[in-house]
């Protein structure tokens, strides 16, 4: 089993406290967000009409950390920083458009300015949720922490606007607790 494939359980809970199926704190409402195309692999290219709140999420390779800076070769404990962005496309308009309050695809298009200003507000929102350690206890491999890096961004490009968020995923694994029975 690769250890991308362990985190299958991971991937969906960060897609599921998007969706608001999942949470117990500062939680994001059920219709604000929904899953991107999956058969597009950026938000770039993502049909116009799905776009607005679409969302993708990725979780990267680990870097292993040595516990107290010990390598042990038989070790039954790691600690592993991935690496998750979540992107969330928008469609931009030469239109006011509605209120950035209204959900998900509801919001419709806008001008560039609201729709910094839905990002900014959808980034507090995902930040808050997804960061809150109430929200992703009883995994396994453990999550210890999830934080932000950096600034997100929010790139433009003619009619859509991708707000990017990457966050530090901080998870402790034993074996062989994580990974089942040996056989």
């Amino acid at each position: 089993m690769t250890q991308l494939a362990i985190l299958g359980p991971h991937q969906a809970l960060l897609e599921n406290l998007l969706l608001g199926a999942a949470g117990s704190v500062n939680t994001i409402s059920s219709s604000l967000f929904h899953k991107a195309d999956e058969r597009v692999a950026d938000l770039k290219a993502h049909d116009l009409g799905t776009l607005e709140r679409a969302f993708t999420v990725s979780i990267d390779a680990a870097e292993s950390l040595e516990l107290g800076g010990v390598y042990i070769t038989n070790r039954t404990t790691s600690l592993d920083r991935h690496t998750v962005t979540v992107a969330v496309g928008y469609v931009v308009t030469g239109q006011e458009g509605a209120d950035f309050e209204l959900l998900g695809e509801e919001s419709g298009g806008a001008s560039l300015t609201l729709v910094q200003n839905r990002a900014s507000t959808d980034y507090h929102l995902i930040r808050a949720c997804l960061c809150h350690y109430q929200n992703f206890g009883g995994q396994d491999p453990h999550i210890i922490d999830i934080r932000p890096i950096g600034k997100p961004g929010l790139s433009t490009a003619g009619d859509r606007a991708i707000l990017t968020i990457t966050f530090d995923m901080w998870v402790r694994s034993t074996v062989p607790g994580t990974y089942g029975p040996s056989t």
